[in-house]
């Protein structure tokens, strides 16, 4: 037994690896053909509960990942859910509101499950071998598994379910509150805490931490105390110790730490110094050696750049929609969608944005290594499955394969071209005419305005149609076939150009999102080593979180206000990383946590 209990448990991490696929698969079909997880059969609700006591169950007996019995019954178990869920994506209703999926499509989703979690369990089957089996291996196994069994017991270790939550997070509440010094002088006041927190903490306690029989409506809190050890925060200078008060739910009896909101979780640097450093990195161009410098001002240093490394992670966990679907912010359904093309050893990769129009959010980056209108179409349904509103219409250049990615994934999506790409396109056009025609500068600013004005004027596609022809009459230099390739394209696209007049949401350029992207694009030529496809996305993540966040420098249009303030998001008055902190923006789920350890290696 002693080779079995050191030997490197791979099997377990391969076993955790097909759960939490088969676990996404019946997440995606609830999301996909249900309004909300309550209209759901209750066989769904079961199948989840089962993968993860099969998870808990596996975690529970890791000590035994090379014993022939116990990987045969791991490998028997995944292969049963597999069949199961397989079926249900075939059979799955559809919710009211929710668009039937066609046989076809059912059927396609049904065998790319079944290809994946086949060609995982052949790794697994790789790890078994029977002739290892023996008589003192299984009267060993036995006991242990009893032991083990019963240690499990008494731990309570209870059932993964898809929303669990870190059990560190889950404890914690923050509560708005910026002033440091005024925190400390009032903390130990019953009734200032009574008053100024407690009244109004009920909104920002995480539901996950009450027990499920606990009603929400009639809970109430009570003082519980104060932490046995206070929190050393590092702020500008020094580093103070700072009293962490617990509360108690009248109702299932839970306790809770309460956080002001300058305090971050599980992090000893203030909320507001690890923003200024991420701020910098990725909005302004700040290396992480210089990062690393201006923090030893503070009198407590940055000892490893290792440590800037996992801010960045930290806040590029959660995609942009997921963080502010959680602070509760909504969207019109009109976006701005571009990609921002950079060329790369090799590759031609994108970085995928979509923006809204209104209020200038980030909801949707990724990063495209193998860019196509299936990987489009992909990453768009990805963005899909995190937001509770409708999209309604799109502002885009007018490449053809991200046309037809948002036709096949959003019903009646209306979608406008934009004016800038156009008119860029007719000047080149025009540069050539020029060359052959030799005409005058003078010419050429002439039929410059004159397509200007039929772009800018046109209110629907029947009148740019007239619009053209009058053109054509009217000026014979549109006639040949350098220009009028450009007035063609414009009328077959009539409807698309004219779209900003149909629909207020739509733009008539692409300028927010363009303007995102070059800061995008400057970051990914600067930081060469997170050109792997994974990391690459958590920094661009990152970027648009605190894009979405950080407010806008005094002289702009919207000085001193955040696209998520403008979005009328909750910011209470705090700084944006602040904000972010209340609105559990570090708050991770459990599938966050699995993830980073299985990258990190398993940890007994």
């Amino acid at each position: 037994m002693k080779n079995i209990k050191n030997t490197p448990n791979n099997f377990v991490l391969n076993s955790l690896r097909t759960l939490t696929m088969l676990e996404n698969a019946v997440e995606r079909l609830i999301r996909q053909n249900f309004t909300t997880p309550g209209q759901a059969p209750k066989v769904y609700k079961l199948t989840i509960e089962t993968i993860a006591e099969t998870r808990s169950r596996i975690l529970s007996y890791k000590h035994f990942g090379n014993v022939p019995t116990y990987i045969a019954l791991v490998i028997s178990t995944i292969d049963d859910l597999k069949k199961f869920v397989s079926d249900l994506i075939v059979s799955c209703p559809c919710g009211n509101g929710k668009k039937q999926k066609s046989n076809k499509r059912k059927e396609s989703e049904r065998n790319n499950l079944v290809d994946s979690i086949e060609e995982m369990l052949s790794k697994l089957r790789k790890y078994f071998f029977p002739e290892n089996t023996g008589t003192a291996i299984d009267e060993a196994l036995s006991d242990s598994i009893l032991k083990e069994f019963k240690n499990w017991c008494e731990k309570h270790i209870t059932k993964l379910v898809a929303t669990s939550i870190s059990g560190r997070g889950k404890q914690t509440c923050i509560f708005p509150f910026m002033d440091i010094d005024k925190y400390l002088s009032n903390i130990f006041d019953k009734n200032w805490f009574k008053t100024r927190v407690l009244k109004s903490l009920s909104q920002f306690v995480p539901e996950a931490g009450h027990k499920k029989c606990c009603n929400k409506k009639n809970r109430t809190y009570r003082l519980k105390g104060f932490r046995p050890n206070n929190r050393k925060v590092i702020i500008p200078g020094e580093k103070k110790d700072v009293p962490v008060r617990m509360i108690q739910c009248k109702n299932c009896g839970k306790i809770f730490s309460v956080l002001p909101s300058f305090i971050s979780r599980e992090k000893h640097y203030s909320a507001d110094l690890i923003g200024q450093v991420l701020e910098g990195i990725l909005l302004r161009g700040v290396c992480i050696q210089y990062a690393q410098s201006i923090m030893s001002l503070t009198g407590h240093p940055v000892k490893s750049k290792q440590t800037i490394f996992n801010w960045l992670k930290w806040i590029g966990t959660y995609h942009p929609a997921d963080l502010l679907e959680r602070a509760g912010v909504k969207s019109q359904g009109y976006f701005q969608e571009d990609e921002g093309f950079q060329k790369e050893p090799n590759l031609r990769t994108y970085v995928v944005a979509m923006v809204d129009s209104q209020s200038q959010v980030v909801w949707h980056i990724d990063y495209i290594d193998h860019v196509g209108e299936e990987d489009l179409y992909k990453s768009f349904d990805d963005f899909l499955e995190k937001i509770s509103f409708k999209v309604k219409g799109v502002t885009k250049d007018k490449w053809q394969a991200s046309t037809n990615a948002l036709k096949r994934l959003f019903d009646n999506l209306w979608i406008g071209y934009c004016h800038r790409h156009c008119l860029q396109k007719f000047r080149t056009a025009m540069k050539d005419y020029k060359k052959v025609m030799k005409i005058s500068n003078k010419k050429v600013k002439e039929l410059n305005e004159m397509f200007f004005q039929l772009l800018s004027e046109s209110t629907h596609a029947v009148n740019m149609e007239v619009k053209i022809e009058m053109l054509l009459k009217k000026e014979d230099a549109f006639k040949h076939p350098l220009l009028k390739c450009r007035l063609d394209e414009l009328k077959q696209n009539a409807v698309k150009y004219t779209a900003h007049n149909q629909r207020s949401g739509i733009k008539k350029t692409t300028s927010i999102v363009d303007n995102f992207l070059k800061i995008a694009k400057r970051k990914l030529r600067q930081a060469m080593s997170l050109r792997v496809p994974k990391w690459a996305k958590t920094m661009f993540k990152a970027m648009a979180n605190v894009r979405n966040f950080v407010p806008f420098k005094t002289g702009a249009k919207n000085a001193h206000k955040s696209p998520f303030m403008l979005a009328k998001g909750e910011d209470f008055g705090l700084s944006w990383m602040q904000v972010i902190n209340v609105h559990n923006g570090f708050l991770f789920e459990k599938k966050h946590i699995i993830e980073n350890e299985v990258k990190l290696g398993y940890k007994k």
